[in-house]
């Protein structure tokens, strides 16, 4: 392929196909990737979740257990409790037996063979249990009591008998006054009213138990309900996404990704947690119902308080009423445990409303004790029935919600993703090296590309040079030896044939000394020894040669010393100085003709550290155009070689190769820098560094 213009459209053809192929490798080496982070990021969020889940389950597990004791308790409760003074069976002790007891049965009067009922003061009178604030019941009429506020002669004995304190009463009478004011009967019972309990306890009664209990552990009542959760009996979470609500960054995600089968799997096991506590809630306040009932007429946890006192109670007592179902309601910013109960042989019909005041402060700081190692710094949300409930953060045994801000709890408890960010990053940094190599290598095709096509026209350039500048000097060897031999030349012009030989021989003998001097340049090799001489001499080495050269076409040349240089004594290769000047005094015979001044100019002068040699001639100058190329070898043509003076384009790019070798420079100098600024013909500079 000889033409260069074909074979770079070859090359650039070849990028064409690389570099599509590279950037879709590209594309898809990124797709892949953000494929797999996806899926990364789905993997990890789907842990986050279960973590965050597991957190909030074992957190509402823990709140129902440190609540649970507290409702069973209040649940089981019986109504007599709320007066401050009942009447209960006292079994007589039988001191003849050991310090035992014997129950006798009984009769119809207050005096039995085994004991006697007597008035025993209520477990509610002194000082309330943990988490209560106010115990009291009301009537139709709003005639509030309080069991812990004993009215007229039951205060006296109270206060004689039992030791209770005024500062107790005086606290009871405070509590009694504001329960008047915050909860009006009408209000207690419209609340108690606005949820069905025969529905609650039929739907909760049916639902199926779950992992733990068994069937002995069912009831066929409820005692127990939290309004907002009566029609779950097969409770489904709302929104069990819990980290949909803050966090923003989250992408959609498609419904059969890894985060929504994990998102469906917490949701059915959030289900069917609710539905495990909630039985046990219920189970365990109706189980405690019984065994109070069977037990005694004293709370089973509070009797101890006076038991020194009064001795064991006996199981019969004289009911006040029925009972109805113990519920949650709040009422304002109050907690309030609240039941109807239906007073037995009284003409009206209408109940009186018991009342266990919640200190839900206290309940609350608890609560967050409790579960300070999964959910530091939790918040809880009201429960009623215009809220929106979540299953998977609702507690059983109270109205109560946890408030689950994901995003902060993800960072304040660090869950948070264990993978490698990096990633991504190194991918990109590969890709760069990928991409970078790639133009690296392109660069380097195309710089190689290039220097073998110059390569290849200066190869081209010369061969036809050197070609044309063989052919004269052969033609007339061939042409003169033939008429020498075959004596067709006159004994008179002998001597001009065989001068011209012996020019046409010099000819060649400087032709191929260059070009083997420039063979040596290209490989690196020194081919001057190095001397230490001064100006004067290094100017003898080569004024006879330059002056026979020049005057073979009638020039003179006019040798300058500047004064700086006549001690100066310097190391350099005399040998190719010799060289550069020659050549340069043949490049003015051979080019600067016609000349306005048949002669060439060389001075010699320091300047600095140094040494200057200019060479003027006065002919018709260099363009400017040409001196950008003027000093590559074998810049002429083959049109140029025919048509200007005879040589291969080589001494000038052999000179300025040269003077490289010696830590020189060869420049040629523009107008003002000349030795004669009047005159238009070239003048080039020899810089030879100086080495004392």
């Amino acid at each position: 392929m000889r033409r260069p213009w074909q074979i770079w459209i070859l090359f650039f053809f070849g990028l064409a196909i690389v570099i599509p192929g590279m950037g879709w490798l590209t594309i898809m080496t990124i797709r892949l990737d953000q494929s797999r982070e996806n899926d990364r990021r789905e993997t990890e969020f789907a842990r986050q979740e279960a973590e965050l889940q597991e957190r909030i389950s074992s957190a509402l597990y823990r709140m129902d257990l440190k609540i649970l004791p507290l409702i069973a308790r209040e649940a089981a409760r019986p109504s007599y409790s709320y007066e401050s003074f009942y009447q209960a069976f006292v079994p007589k002790i039988d001191t003849s037996n050991r310090g035992g007891q014997v129950s006798g049965q009984r009769g119809g009067g207050l005096e039995t063979s085994g004991g006697s009922y007597e008035e025993v003061p209520s477990p509610l009178m002194f000082s309330p249990p943990q988490f209560v604030k106010f115990y009291f019941q009301i009537g139709c009429e709003q005639d509030l009591r309080s069991p812990q506020l004993p009215m007229g002669a039951a205060r006296l004995i109270a206060e004689q008998e039992f030791d209770l304190s005024a500062k107790s009463i005086e606290s009871s009478e405070q509590f009694l006054l504001d329960a008047q004011n915050l909860f009006p009967y009408e209000t207690l019972l419209a609340e108690l009213n606005s949820d069905s309990m025969a529905d609650n306890s039929a739907s909760l009664a049916s639902v199926e138990p779950k992992i733990g209990l068994n069937s002995q552990n069912s009831v066929g009542q409820s005692y127990y309900k939290v309004p907002a959760f009566e029609k779950l009996g097969g409770v489904v979470s709302k929104s069990s996404d819990l980290l949909d609500k803050n966090v923003g960054d989250i992408p959609q995600i498609a419904q059969n990704s890894k985060r929504a089968v994990q998102q469906s799997r917490g949701a059915s096991r959030g289900n069917e947690e609710f539905n495990w506590r909630l039985q046990n809630t219920q189970n365990l306040t109706s189980q405690r119902w019984q065994e109070s009932n069977a037990a005694s007429g004293y709370d089973l946890n509070n009797a101890r308080q006076i038991e020194d006192l009064i001795g064991r109670v006996g199981p019969d007592v004289n009911p006040t009423g029925s009972p109805g179902v113990m519920q949650p309601l709040w009422v304002g910013e109050d907690l309030l445990l609240v039941r109807e109960v239906t007073r037995n042989g009284v003409g009206s019909n209408s109940p009186v409303i018991q009342v266990c005041w919640l200190d839900w402060g206290a309940i609350q700081d608890a609560l967050r004790a409790e579960v300070e190692d999964l959910l530091p710094d939790i918040e809880f949300e009201k429960l009623n029935k215009d809220s929106d409930l979540s299953v998977v953060t609702a507690l059983t045994t109270l109205p109560v919600q946890l408030v689950v801000d994901s995003s902060s709890l993800l960072s304040t408890l660090a869950i948070g993703s264990t993978a490698d960010q990096n990633s991504f990053a190194g991918l990109k940094v590969a890709l760069w090296v990928a991409w970078l190599g790639l133009a690296m290598a392109a660069i380097a095709s195309a710089a190689l590309l290039f220097g073998v096509i110059r390569l290849s026209e200066r190869r081209a350039t010369f061969v036809s040079a050197v070609t044309h500048e063989l052919r004269t000097p052969l033609t007339t060897f061939r042409m003169y030896a033939e008429m020498l031999a075959e004596k067709m030349v006159p004994p008179e012009k002998q001597q001009d044939y065989a001068n011209t030989l012996c020019i046409q021989a010099d000819r060649l003998s400087h032709l191929v000394e260059n070009v083997l001097q420039f063979a040596r340049l290209e490989r690196g090799a020194d081919f001057g020894a190095v001397e230490t001489l001064s100006a004067v001499e290094l100017l003898g080495r080569f004024e006879s040669r330059v002056k026979e050269r020049a005057a073979e076409v009638d020039w003179e040349v006019r040798f300058e010393m500047d004064e700086s240089v006549n001690d100066l004594r310097f190391t350099t290769q005399p040998a190719t100085v010799e060289q550069i000047i020659f050549n340069l005094v043949d490049n003015a015979c051979k080019y600067a003709r016609p000349s306005s001044k048949p002669r060439i100019d060389l001075k010699i002068l320091r300047h600095g550290k140094t040494l200057e040699i200019y060479l003027q001639d006065f002919g018709p100058g260099v363009p400017v155009k040409y001196r950008k190329r003027m000093f590559q070898p074998f810049c002429k043509s083959d049109q140029d070689a025919a048509n200007t003076a005879p040589g291969v384009g080589l001494g000038l790019a052999l000179c300025r190769r040269m003077a490289s070798s010696l830590g020189g420079k060869l420049k040629i100098t523009d107008r003002k820098n000349k030795l004669d600024s009047n005159s238009t013909g070239a003048c080039f500079v020899l810089e030879l560094p100086i080495q004392n």
